[in-house]
């Protein structure tokens, strides 16, 4: 990755600093200039600086994404058009679940462990009522 300063996205006319970058060759269709000129609506350089930083980050990000969108899916030809239904096994509930992490976790572990997991489990309990786990991802 290139690392440049941010000051070499400045520019200054009279006392106003402007943004001025190049746009990426590779991303050009997607724009009707090949230069981004924004007027900062400042004359002081640290505020400046920030703020070309930020939009050069905010570029960078799109010109990401529209990068990883022109990009071809490996074995694209193997997708399903709808996914396989798949059925979830049953789950453990969240007593269950304490009871399993004390016996794995709780060996060895004094009075005050036990309590203190016991109490965590208690409070998702009376959150989530009495469902299973697997019911609660999203």
């Amino acid at each position: 990755m290139v690392y440049h300063d941010m000051a070499s996205y400045l520019w200054v006319k009279g006392q106003t600093y402007y943004f001025n970058r190049r746009v990426p060759k590779d991303v050009q269709a997607h724009y009707k200039a090949s230069r981004i000129i924004i007027c900062l609506k400042t004359s002081r350089k640290d505020q400046a600086i920030r703020a070309a930083r930020s939009i050069a980050q905010r570029l960078e990000d799109y010109w990401l994404s529209l990068r990883l969108a022109n990009i071809d899916v490996p074995a694209l030809h193997l997708l399903r058009e709808r996914p396989l239904k798949v059925s979830r096994p049953s789950c453990m509930t969240l007593s269950e679940a304490l009871e399993l992490y004390l016996r794995l976790k709780g060996f060895n572990k004094g009075k005050v462990f036990r309590r203190g997991a016991e109490r965590n489990i208690q409070s998702a309990v009376n959150v989530l009522s009495y469902r299973p786990p697997n019911e609660l991802a999203l």
